[in-house]
């Protein structure tokens, strides 16, 4: 996942809450959340993510016990001891997944069941519920002690409860290797992960809906699930940073790594700050304010980790300023300093024809609530600014932490990742690239319509 906070000027947003979600062993049963980050928690190689917008209020993971201290040892190799006790296998070991189906549309893809956040689902093809089943295939010397899922679609969009529009998913039938384990009820009215209480060592497991709840939306006939996670110990056969979670639609068996080398990629669409400002000052101005307004609710979140205080928000125009192409749509590019009084990043807003916007991304952040996990992406600097095709595409420069050698000395990946924007019908219309799990992005151009069309990418 990318280490960064949301592209909205509100300052709630900017305590990046999904990465409490895939990081913090422990905290509160609900935790608020005004807007999802933009750059969210790679999915798969090539995942193809959808919109993410605003969100009211939404679950995290149930409680559980801090994973038990463990020897650290580089990434990739093999250990006689579990690098991690109760982890999330899907990210840690080499692991396969498949759906029985996945909807026809721009914006929905089946990697969204394991991105890490409950604002996104994977969506059935439709009339695919009863039936219908999660494949996920993890190495024999792995020991799963738990499978945790949603039953429906966690995310608030505006007015519209999706959890309560849709489907929700009341019975499950589990099998490991063709043996059933048992069948596991589903509370329809809880939003977050619930848990099904299995063991057993690795190998092919299959998730069978048996039930489901219709939603209001009696038009809506697809399963829905915002999240899947198998809790458990990995064995002496770990997941390299560079590796490519598969996703496959239909059988495991589609899951080949080459199907995900392809161009024409398309990737998660952002939703940035809309309103424009004659200058950038009184964009700053704007941005103090909600900082001010949001300031209770932040501290809120926060305080179940400590911090019982935060700094005055502030925003500064500061003197750096990234030259653009000659082009049509955006003329200048200035870096703004701005901090919400708890993280602190620089942010770049971008003159077009109504006014100075905010472009959705950010880079030298510092902030108190960043856990560390190896999986995030920390933006550190931006390389030189280009349009193409009507989009003003950023390459951001970043590192990874992979883990610490023989020596004990930390090692880190440099990787790139982007973001790209079209200016129409007075918005902005922005994209971006994770580098986390797929891959550095070495070289790459911008189709008139949006999409990603690899040229190189890293093994990082």
């Amino acid at each position: 996942m990318r280490r960064i906070p949301s592209s909205r000027v509100s300052v709630a947003s900017i305590l990046p809450m999904a990465w409490v979600l895939a990081c913090s062993p422990r905290g509160p049963e609900r935790v608020p959340v005004t807007h999802p980050p933009p750059h969210a928690p790679a999915a798969a190689p090539g995942a193809r993510l959808s919109k993410v917008r605003s969100t009211d209020e939404l679950p995290r993971a149930p409680d559980r016990e801090p994973a038990a201290k463990a020897a650290v040892v580089a990434p990739g190799s093999k250990s006689t001891a579990p690098v991690l006790k109760n982890v999330n296998l899907l990210q840690m070991v080499p692991a396969r997944i498949a759906v029985s189906s996945a909807v026809r549309n721009p914006h929905d893809f089946p990697e969204y069941l394991v991105d890490n956040h409950l604002e996104t689902a994977w969506n059935s093809q439709t009339g695919d519920l009863v039936g219908g089943w999660i494949d996920f295939q993890i190495p024999n010397d792995a020991m799963v002690h738990s499978i945790e899922m949603t039953c429906g679609f966690s995310r608030v969009k505006g007015k519209s409860d999706l959890f309560v529009l849709n489907h929700r998913i009341s019975r499950v039938e589990v099998i490991r290797n063709g043996q059933k384990l048992g069948e596991f009820a589903l509370d329809v009215n809880q939003r977050g992960l619930q848990k099904l209480a299995i063991s057993g060592g690795g190998g092919t497991y299959r998730i069978i809906v048996k039930a489901t709840v219709p939603g209001k939306r009696r038009d809506w006939r697809e399963l829905v699930v915002s999240e899947l996670r198998v809790m458990g110990d990995p064995g002496n056969e770990l997941r390299r940073p560079g590796d490519r979670l598969q996703v496959a639609v239909g059988s495991l068996e589609n899951a080949s790594p080459e199907e995900f080398r392809t161009s024409g990629m398309a990737i998660r669409e952002l939703d940035p700050e809309t309103q424009a400002f004659p200058n950038p000052e009184q964009l700053c101005a704007h941005f103090v304010k909600q900082a001010q307004a949001s300031a209770a609710e932040l501290l809120n979140a926060v305080s179940g980790i400590g911090i019982d205080k935060l700094e005055p928000p502030f925003c500064r125009v500061t003197a750096e300023e990234y030259p653009i192409p000659a082009n049509r749509s955006f003329h200048r590019a200035i870096a703004l300093l701005l901090s919400n009084g708890l993280s602190t990043q620089r942010q770049l807003a971008v003159k077009v024809q109504r006014g100075y916007v905010l472009f959705p991304v950010f880079w030298a952040s510092v902030d108190p609530t960043d856990p560390g996990c190896p999986s995030i992406f920390r933006t550190e600097r931006l390389e030189p600014l280009r349009v193409e095709n009507g989009y003003l595409v950023t390459t951001e420069t970043g590192s990874r932490f992979l883990g610490m050698s023989d020596k004990n000395k930390p090692m880190f990946a440099i990787v790139h990742g982007a973001t790209w924007c079209k200016e129409a019908d007075a918005k902005l219309t922005c994209f971006a690239y994770d580098p986390s799990n797929l891959g550095s992005l070495e070289g790459f151009a911008i189709a008139p319509d949006g999409m990603l069309h690899i040229q190189g990418r890293g093994a990082n």
